[in-house]
């Protein structure tokens, strides 16, 4: 694609658009009646996810009327436990499909929507029968339905335009959002491609973090050095005139005046793009809540990227043949068109030397042991640094160096020599080779201790992944990588982690599994077993499940635990970060707010909240049951707000009530709760 692909592509989605009945009007309606700004943008990172629609501000309530932005035929209700929550689908004369999300009721005295989701209720025996198909004619302006926080997320609500049922457009493109402020670009991050490419020095990713310069220019103090092929990452968001950390619309990488990369977010397939969040954003560095969004402008896969607009060379760079000093610039586009821009000069050293020891991230602080090997894993090759000791360090005086055989599913053992020697440290590179597929088993010969080497790495598990998919296993851990879920082969390695335990949920092994490198995107999910140990007593099994561990936070995450067989739990995962086996003992705590305890009860319209919390596997809302003086209480669980709300009237007007509640988490430890009134 040339420079100008992005502006093609808006063009295209505007006269198509353009062309249609819905935008012959001219004049759209604003799915509610008042504009508070908005909390999401088109394309922002959820996950693993593409965010296919824009959040909508409520003013954190919820019963805002909503309306229909044209006329058309609401063909589709869909009433669920998380995701949209409730959400309403019109398809539109053109073709055109508008998508409203969270609602908290639909429109009932006029369209009569409520009465079908409870007839549908009622025939399925479920409180989230899921799609409910219809045929009612809406015009435009007409309120459907009214805002909520129902799904996921608290108040806002969720609106999507799209292009048939599978293609999701930018309703930005359509309507135009209020908004004079200019994105913002932080950080600009480095990152070396292969075994000789370095960035000041070191193979790690460096970072740049931009200050604010005049006329709406960032840019930065210090030129980083580099060396061979490196790509350029952007830390940038939007505030959209609020305290907002929002997606931008459009991204442009220049070297030196010249377009080499761009992106810009007008479209997304579901099936095929919606999940490519990894291609878009690095997991390592971009997160949802509290929202970071840190994009790659660059293209080193080669796979299809929804976004992508100039293309020169995937974005890949490499000064090798033209040292000296060069400018990036990137320019960060919101929807409503502002620019900002930041700049970073670069200076190409081809001649510089190599590292001597380690990455300094690699090395453990003063005053702890330092490994004799460490283990440093990138993409495409993984380096093994050893640490000369007396003996060894006499490799100046004409003593042989150390020496690396590697061997993988019982081959025969390859050799591998040092590719640098510095004072204290031997360094061995080893990019990935299909000769080496599955877990390489590592042995150091070191000539100064004669026969028998101690060994170095009995806490390193180092694995290469084709894109035909494999296997990273352990005595208690297995990661199945189904064909092509890797856009490149891949080397990885297993690292135990010491992780925080909650009282009453315990790490079954007492560590947790980090899987290096970090933000490796994944074109289809994976899926992550543990082993439960023989000893665990039969009725802690069902209790088991896979966690995933957030080190910064400190915080459990429970994932799923689906049998495996007899003794092992699995999830399926869409990106590789740190797991680990938990078992939920604890039980949910219950805390009923209203009615107060003691308190007197009205004949009708008793207000129902009570406060149900599980730090575990979490509530299992089908579980709950609530009654009053026996008779079933209707509400709903809120797990945002972790409350359970509802209404109701009392069968006998006098006398002594009792409330009850009880529950059971995902793990099936179950807690009630008894109220007299």
């Amino acid at each position: 694609m040339n420079r100008r692909a992005c502006f093609v592509l808006v063009l295209l989605v505007a006269a198509s658009i353009a062309a249609s009945p819905l935008a012959k009007g001219a004049e759209y309606v604003w799915p509610l009646a008042k504009r508070f700004g908005l909390s999401g943008t088109f394309g922002e990172c959820r996950g693993t996810s593409l965010h296919a629609g824009v959040d909508l501000k409520t003013a954190q309530v919820t019963g805002l009327r909503v309306m229909a932005i044209e006329s058309g035929v609401i063909y589709r209700l869909a009433v669920n436990y998380r995701g949209f929550g409730k959400a309403l689908y019109i398809e539109h004369p053109n073709g055109l499909i508008s998508v409203y999300g969270h609602l908290d009721s639909f429109e009932d005295k006029t369209l009569g929507l409520e009465r079908i989701v409870e007839k549908q209720r009622k025939k399925t025996g479920e409180r989230y029968p899921g799609n409910i198909f219809i045929s009612v004619p809406v015009e435009k302006g007409q309120v459907i339905g009214y805002s909520g926080e129902t799904g996921a997320g608290f108040p806002h609500l969720h609106f999507e335009i799209r292009r048939g049922e599978a293609r999701p457009i930018n309703p930005l493109s359509i309507f135009r959002q209020k908004d004079s402020t200019a994105p913002i670009i932080s950080r600009l991050i480095l990152t070396p491609l292969g075994p000789d490419a370095l960035v000041n020095g070191e193979h790690g990713d460096a970072e740049i973090w931009i200050r604010r310069g005049s006329r709406d220019t960032k840019k930065t103090k210090e030129a980083p050095k580099v060396k061979g092929r490196f790509v350029v990452l952007v830390n940038a968001y939007d505030t959209v005139e609020a305290p907002n950390h929002c997606g931008v619309h459009r991204l442009e990488l220049s070297v030196d005046g010249e377009v080499v990369y761009s992106t810009c977010h007008e479209e997304i397939e579901y099936g095929r793009s919606y999940r490519k969040a990894g291609l878009i954003y690095d997991h390592e560095y971009a997160y949802f809540r509290p929202a970071s969004y840190v994009y790659r402008i660059h293209n080193r896969y080669g796979a299809r990227r929804p976004d992508e607009g100039a293309n020169r060379g995937g974005g890949i760079l490499d000064f090798s043949d033209r040292p000296g000093t060069h400018t990036l610039a990137v320019k960060a586009w919101d929807d409503a068109g502002n620019m900002s821009s930041a700049r970073a000069e670069v200076v190409s050293d081809p001649r510089m030397d190599a590292p001597s020891q380690p990455p300094s991230r690699a090395l453990v602080p003063a005053g702890k042991d330092q490994k004799r090997a460490l283990v440093c894993v990138y993409d495409d090759f993984f380096d093994i640094w050893y640490r000369l000791t007396a003996r060894s360090g006499l490799v100046n005086a004409g003593v042989a160096l150390p020496e690396l055989k590697i061997s993988a599913r019982g081959g025969a053992a390859s050799t591998i020599d040092p590719v640098g020697v510095g004072l204290d440290w031997v360094r061995f590179c080893f990019p990935t080779d299909r000769k080496f597929v599955g877990r390489l088993n590592l042995e150091l010969e070191d000539p100064s201790y004669g026969t028998g080497t101690p060994s170095c790495f009995d806490e390193e598990s180092i694995f290469v992944v084709p894109t035909q998919g494999g296997v990273l296993e352990t005595e208690q851990l297995r990661i199945d990588f189904p064909a092509d879920s890797l856009y490149a082969d891949q080397v990885f390695a297993l690292r135990q982690l010491e992780a925080r335990e909650m009282r009453d949920i315990p790490v079954v092994y007492g560590v947790a599994t980090r899987v290096l490198p970090e933000g490796i995107p994944l074109d289809k999910p994976v899926t992550v077993y543990f082993k439960c140990p023989s000893t665990l007593p039969g009725k802690d099994l069902s209790r088991c499940g896979v966690y995933e561990y957030n080190p910064k936070r400190r915080k459990w995450h429970y994932l799923d635990n689906s049998p495996a067989d007899e003794r092992m739990v699995s999830a399926n995962v869409r990106y590789l970060s740190v797991f680990g086996l938990l078992i939920d003992k604890e039980r949910p705590s219950i805390s009923v707010l209203k009615p107060k305890g003691r308190g007197s009860l009205r004949k009708r319209r008793n207000e129902l909240l009570v406060k149900i919390v599980d730090r575990g596997s979490g509530v299992d809302y089908r579980s709950i049951k609530v009654t009053i003086d026996g008779q079933e209480v209707d509400a709903e669980y809120d797990p945002d707000r972790k409350l359970l709300k509802g209404r109701f009237d009392l069968a006998k007007r006098s006398g002594k009530h009792v409330l009850k509640v009880r529950v059971k988490d995902i793990a099936g430890n179950e807690s009630s709760a008894t109220r007299k009134y």
